[in-house]
């Protein structure tokens, strides 16, 4: 959590989503920060898992894209 306030404060924007993902190397937990608002996601991903895993490091990667209509992205 204090590295998501700390990217918050480098960013100078409190209402840019964060995102953090917390892993011991077996369970995986992502969650997000919005000004002062932490939601952690209701399901915890494992090793065994690893589509999800990579699944869901794709789509906050893609979250994080700017948003222009001319950009394409994979």
């Amino acid at each position: 959590m204090a590295e998501l306030v700390a990217v918050q404060k480098i960013n100078n924007d409190a209402l840019k989503q964060v995102y953090g993902i917390v892993t011991d190397g077996t369970l995986w937990q992502f969650g997000k920060l919005v000004k002062d608002l932490f939601t952690l996601s209701k399901t915890a991903l494992t090793i065994n898992e690893l589509k999800k895993v990579f699944g869901a490091i794709g789509y906050l990667m893609r979250d994080s894209l700017p948003k222009n209509p001319e950009i394409k992205h994979l």
